[in-house]
């Protein structure tokens, strides 16, 4: 069975996907601190060395892990969701993990202001 690791797990779309799995699946879930809900291992994706250590020994990954809030600040987010990026990317090549879902995320590009009013779609 595949060994699946989930980063990102404590946050909103990370339980869900947590939700999503029964026990028949082989899931590790990682956080960026302690929950006491989520039985979850904690990862510092800033830190490209304990990313590569952690994240290895998975065949597929589902990286969630984002700097999400409107009030995270410039330094938080580029470190977090540019620089995190690509150490979890790197270490995916690294430990020859085999897929990487990455869902997009279009609120860090875009901003989150409210769509202009118009015509609905």
């Amino acid at each position: 069975m595949a060994r699946i690791v989930l980063t990102g797990a404590g946050g909103n779309v990370g339980r869900e996907v947590l939700g999503a799995f029964d026990d028949e699946h082989n899931l590790a879930p990682f956080t960026h601190s302690e929950h006491d809900d989520i039985d979850s291992e904690i990862l510092d994706i800033t830190n490209a060395d304990e990313v590569v250590q952690e994240l290895d020994d998975f065949d597929v990954m589902i990286h969630l892990a984002e700097a999400s809030s409107p009030d995270d600040d410039w330094e938080m987010v580029t470190e977090t969701n540019i620089h995190g990026m690509k150490h979890v990317l790197d270490a995916a090549v690294e430990n020859g993990i085999d897929r990487v879902v990455l869902p997009p995320r279009t609120t860090r590009s875009v901003g989150t202001t409210p769509r202009a009013k118009g015509p609905k779609r």
